[in-house]
C-alpha cells in the first residue's frame, strides 16, 4: 500500500513538472506515437535524443525551448474494476493532455494476449478465455468504456484526442495536429515526413528509415494464397480490423452491444459498426 501511494506520488510529481502529458490506455499505442513525437523534436530542435522516447533527457539538453512532456496511462487502468476509474482528473488542472484511443475492441484483445501469451507486469498471468476476459470486472471491456468516458470532457484540462487509427492512416497529419496542440512554432514542415519514416511503425519501405516490423499480438488469418474463404478473399481479409478474427461471433455482438450502450457519444468513429 505504501509502494502504490509513493508511486503515485512519483507520478503526480511528473505531471505537475510537464508541460504537457500524453495519457492513453495500455494496448492503445502510446509507445508509437511517443516515438514519433520524440523522432519529430530531436529535428525540429537539433539535438540528439539519447534513449528513444526520453522526453525527459531531452528537455535537459534544451530547457529554454524544449517542452517537457510526460507519458502516462493514469494510475494503471488496467489493473482496475469499473468504479475505481477516477473521472476527476485534478492531477491534469492547467496542462494540455493529448489523448490517445484505439478501437476498444483491438485494445481489449491485445492486451488479453498481452496476459497470457506474453507473461505479463506482477506476472499476472491470466488463465482464461477471451471470451472470459472481455467479461472480468477487474480490466475488462467494462472498465475500458468506463476510462474512455472519463476522458471524454475533464474539467480544467486541454484535451486533444487522437484516434490511433487516424494516426497510422495519415500519421504526418495527425503529427502536424498533435505538434500544433502543443504550441510549437516554426516547424520546418519537412520534418514531419522524416520523422514519420525514422519511427519504426511508420516507416517507409521505400527509404533507408525502413519500418522495422513489431511482433503482432493478434493471430494472422488463416486464408488459402489467392483463394476465398467463406466468400471472403485475402486481399478484403487484409482490410479488416484484427479482433473480426480473434472473437467469437457471439463476443462480437455482446462487445458492439456494451460500445453502444456505454461508449459516449464522443467517440463516434467506434460506435458505428463499420465492418
Amino acid at each position: 500500500m505504501i509502494k502504490d501511494f509513493l508511486s503515485k506520488v512519483r507520478i503526480r510529481r511528473k505531471v505537475i513538472d510537464s508541460h504537457a502529458v500524453m495519457v492513453a490506455f495500455p494496448r492503445c499505442g502510446l509507445s508509437r506515437l511517443r516515438d514519433l513525437l520524440w523522432n519529430f523534436m530531436t529535428l525540429h530542435y537539433g539535438i540528439k535524443g539519447g534513449r528513444t522516447g526520453d522526453f525527459f533527457q531531452l528537455w535537459k539538453q534544451d530547457k529554454s525551448r524544449v517542452p517537457r512532456l510526460f507519458v502516462t496511462n493514469d494510475d494503471n487502468p488496467h489493473t482496475c474494476f469499473p468504479d475505481e476509474i477516477r473521472d476527476e482528473k485534478t492531477i491534469f488542472d492547467g496542462k494540455k493532455v493529448v489523448f490517445l484511443s484505439r478501437d476498444p475492441r483491438n485494445v481489449i484483445a491485445s492486451l488479453y494476449y498481452r496476459r497470457s501469451r506474453r507473461g505479463y507486469i506482477d506476472s499476472n498471468y491470466y488463465w482464461g478465455t477471451l471470451t472470459d476476459f472481455i467479461r472480468e470486472g477487474e480490466g475488462g471491456f467494462e472498465t475500458l468504456l468506463t476510462y474512455y468516458a472519463s476522458w471524454t470532457s475533464p474539467e480544467r484540462v486541454k484535451v486533444h484526442h487522437l484516434c490511433y487509427e487516424d494516426l497510422h492512416s495519415n500519421p504526418s497529419k495527425e503529427l502536424r495536429r498533435v505538434i500544433e496542440f502543443l504550441g510549437i512554432k516554426k516547424v520546418d514542415p519537412d520534418h514531419y515526413e522524416r520523422a514519420v519514416k525514422q519511427t519504426p511503425a511508420f516507416g517507409d519501405k521505400n527509404t533507408e528509415y525502413e519500418s522495422i516490423p513489431r511482433n503482432s499480438a493478434y493471430l494472422k488469418p488463416e486464408l488459402p494464397i489467392n483463394e476465398d474463404s467463406d466468400g471472403v478473399t485475402e486481399s478484403e481479409a487484409e482490410l479488416k480490423e484484427p479482433y473480426l478474427r480473434e472473437f467469437e461471433e457471439e463476443d462480437l455482438h455482446w462487445l458492439r452491444a456494451q460500445m453502444d450502450a456505454f461508449l459516449p457519444v464522443e467517440f463516434p468513429f467506434y460506435r458505428e459498426d463499420i465492418n
